[in-house]
């Protein structure tokens, strides 16, 4: 394995529809491997896709990081509005006087592009011209909602990268068996447990008093997360041991449904619905739980498995997509089939009823998060891609030609 130093004398930029903040998993993630990057030696800039902009805006992150608001829209440049075309070429020529200016002041050689969005055809194109090699990071519905045209989109943008990565093993497989040519350039590196993840959970009010939560559900609140499971579970959980807290943090589609449902079902005044909470609010209810529940019928490779091990918090999880590669059943957690309220209801019953095993799937899930999904060794990983996107650097015509 190369050296972390080995690029250190470039730099990075990163691309993100969302960076830091509430904005779910990926934003944390992005987060996390810029402020790892430049521990260990790398200049890194963020860009940070904007809904709406035409003057990029600048904010510094928690590290210091210089984070560069943008937008960019898909080409008008022909079909639209006279003033749709005007609105194109203004910001086609402000990203790339902006990315010209983050290449020369950052030393960069690489740009990582994290999730799918509409706007990074331009933006890959601006890259080729600046000489950048390309990477390309997938973690999770940017590929598992993907279809039709969604997917022409995922499929245009890995034939552009020099090198791809996934967060999961499962993530992989779905790319390969759909484009079977991307497997000699896409690798797995899975998300990393935030670095700020420790010092944060200290920072909570009586982090180490007993747990006020029994069970905990975090993400968003949509059919794919399965939240509805979680509650028909509740109800069976709570016919047999009575009160049991249960507290819902997340925003989404689902959530008057949600509630609505509680009450059918008679579980309303166990369940509190948080809603979106920050940051430091999520680590609070993590430090506060007794179990994490992770229900959802399609995953990447969800990071609050992870923050929820580093902090001791055993896991209860559907054993689809990504999960089991970092939630191991008896080793960190337990795990079930998805849409399986009686399975679910099972588990979370086994692990309420077990200080021991909550005790001891708590401390090796800790262990394991620290050794396998540490910051420094996922950095190192994409130091490697990095280095093998530079040597694989090429330039896509098709792709150049589109976006002018």
């Amino acid at each position: 394995m190369m050296s972390i130093g080995s690029v250190a004398s470039r730099g990075v930029l990163t691309i993100t529809p969302w960076y830091g903040g509430v904005e779910g998993g990926v934003g944390v993630a992005t987060e996390t491997i810029s402020h790892t990057l430049l521990r260990t030696g790398s200049r890194c800039a963020v860009i940070e896709m904007a809904a709406d902009a035409v003057v990029p805006r600048l904010r510094r992150g928690r590290a210091g990081e210089l984070i560069v608001g943008m937008c960019l829209r898909p080409d008008t440049s022909l079909t639209g509005t006279l003033r749709a075309r005007i609105g194109y070429r203004v910001r086609q020529a402000t990203a790339m006087g902006g990315l010209a200016m983050l290449t020369a002041r950052f030393d960069a050689n690489v740009a990582h592009f994290h999730y799918v969005n509409d706007s990074y055809i331009p933006l890959f194109a601006i890259c080729r011209r600046l000489g950048l090699a390309t990477v390309l990071t997938l973690h999770g519905t940017d590929v598992n909602d993907a279809d039709g045209n969604a997917w022409a989109r995922v499929d245009r943008l890995l034939r552009a990268a020099d090198a791809v990565t996934t967060v999961s093993a499962a993530l992989f497989r779905t790319i390969v068996a759909r484009s079977p040519e991307m497997a000699d350039k896409t690798a797995v590196v899975p998300n990393s447990v935030p670095v700020d993840i420790t010092a944060a959970a200290e920072a909570v009010p009586g982090h180490r008093s007993e747990p006020a939560i029994d069970v905990l559900f975090l993400g968003n609140l949509r059919v794919v997360k399965g939240p509805d499971v979680l509650l028909e579970a509740m109800q069976l959980v709570s016919a047999r041991i009575g009160n049991v807290s249960v507290t819902i943090a997340g925003a989404g589609p689902l959530r008057e449904q949600l509630m609505q449902r509680s009450r059918q079902i008679g579980i309303d005044h166990l369940v509190t619905f948080r809603g979106r909470v920050s940051r430091e609010e999520a680590v609070g209810l993590l430090c506060r739980s007794r179990i994490l529940v992770i229900p959802s019928r399609s995953e990447g490779a969800p990071l609050v498995a992870l923050e929820a091990q580093m902090l001791g918090v055993p896991i209860v999880a559907t054993n689809v997509g990504g999960i089991p590669e970092s939630v191991t059943q008896d080793g960190s957690g337990m795990l079930c089939p998805p849409n399986d309220p009686t399975a679910l209801a099972s588990a979370v019953l086994q692990l309420l009823g077990d200080d021991a095993l909550r005790r001891r799937l708590g401390a090796e899930g800790r262990q394991r998060a620290a050794t396998l999904f540490s910051p420094e060794r996922i950095a190192s990983r994409y130091h490697e891609v990095y280095e093998q996107a530079v040597a694989r650097r090429r330039a896509p015509p098709l792709l150049i030609a589109a976006a002018r």
